[in-house]
């Protein structure tokens, strides 16, 4: 059984979530698609493994876990691509000698909380558009699935290490509980200016 979150650690969680945001929003975004697409590739070497998990944890057939997996990688080849085409729009002005332009700036730090039906995928096709965008990332699983989590932030470690020092500590978190910490977690992104966006599954029971 995995080790539950205390929900007292969860401010210091949020606060290095922060920081690392602070650091990582500088980083040119094809950069940020460098660490994407290291993560991808380590999900191709760890495939078998991963989806057999998801398999034994959450229930699924072989085929509907490898399948989890792919949609993994098959994000993380997206995002890649959508590092380098952050555009913004040049638009005509009626004021002479003015132009307007529109360019994208990281939000802030990510939540994603997912469901047990589909344990790591949603996680994935959140978490690798986050990072190409320049905002940190803390999930909270379904505790019904919680190796396959553990599993996926080894995974996405390895690509850590080979991605060099540009990734802050605290880029991304996996918080392991039940509704306290998805409390605390919404709490913080309601009231912290930096921490202003929660993304959720809540397509089932989790």
């Amino acid at each position: 059984m995995a080790p539950m979150t205390p929900v007292a650690d969860m401010p210091a969680i949020i606060a290095r979530s922060q920081q690392a945001f602070l650091a990582w929003r500088t980083v040119p975004a094809p950069r940020r698609g460098e660490l994407v697409r290291l993560f991808g590739e380590e999900l191709r070497a760890s495939k078998a493994e991963l989806a057999a998990l998801v398999t034994a944890e959450a229930g699924k057939i072989s085929t509907e876990g490898l399948g989890e997996v792919q949609e993994m990688i098959d994000i993380c080849d997206f995002a890649v691509g959508l590092s380098r085409q952050l555009y913004g729009l040049t638009i005509a002005s009626e004021r002479p000698g003015h132009r307007m332009m529109e360019t994208w700036h990281p939000m802030g730090p990510c939540a994603v909380i997912s469901a047990f039906n589909f344990p790591v995928a949603v996680w994935a096709w959140n978490a690798a558009l986050a990072l190409v965008c320049g905002d940190p990332v803390i999930w909270k699983p379904s505790e019904k699935t919680p190796l396959t989590a553990l599993a996926s932030m080894a995974v996405f470690e390895r690509a850590l290490a080979r991605f060099g020092g540009d990734a802050p500590p605290g880029l991304v978190q996996c918080v392991i509980g039940g509704a306290d910490a998805i409390n605390t977690t919404a709490s913080a992104a309601m009231i912290t200016p930096s921490a202003r966006m929660l993304i959720a599954e809540p397509a089932t029971s989790s």
